[in-house]
Parts: structure tokens; sequence; C-alpha cells
């Protein structure tokens, strides 16, 4: 074999062997579609849930504002307290 067929055999089993390579895709990929404003759909539903009872509190009550912004924050500590259980 001269000098010529040896490097067309080896680019022909580089090629081959590039040609070939396998990757591990993970069986675990979860992909959450996202619907409006980046947020997926439970992000969303629980903004819809919880955000207007929070501005209730914090718009509504005749309260000064300190006592306002208090009573705004016991929807988002739940929230927050329900999502890491």
């Amino acid at each position: 074999m001269n000098r010529k067929e040896l490097l067309q055999t080896i680019r022909v089993q580089r090629k081959f062997v590039s040609n070939t390579m396998t990757y591990e895709i993970p069986q675990q990929l979860e992909y959450k579609e996202k619907i409006v404003f980046g947020l997926t759909f439970s992000q969303l539903l629980d903004a819809i849930i919880f955000l207007p009872i929070a501005l209730a509190f914090l718009l509504k009550p005749s309260f000064g504002w300190p006592v306002r912004i208090s009573l705004a924050f016991i929807p988002c500590v739940i929230k927050v307290w329900y999502e890491e259980r």
C-alpha cells in the first residue's frame, strides 16, 4: 500500500468514526411550555389565584401602610410555603 492509499484509508476511517458518534440523551428531560410572560401554566395559575388576594389586602383596607404591607405578605408566604412542600 503506497502513501496515497494509506492517507485515503485514514481519511475514510476518520470520517466514518466522526459520523457514527452517539450522544446519550437523559431520560428525565422535562419541557415546560411557557404560556404568558415567560410563566408556565402552574405559575400562571398561582399568580391568578394569589395576586388578587395580595392586591386586595394591599389596596382595600383602611389601615396604615405597614399593616397593609404585612397583610399582603400573608398570601405570598402561603404560596411559598405551599410550593416548598
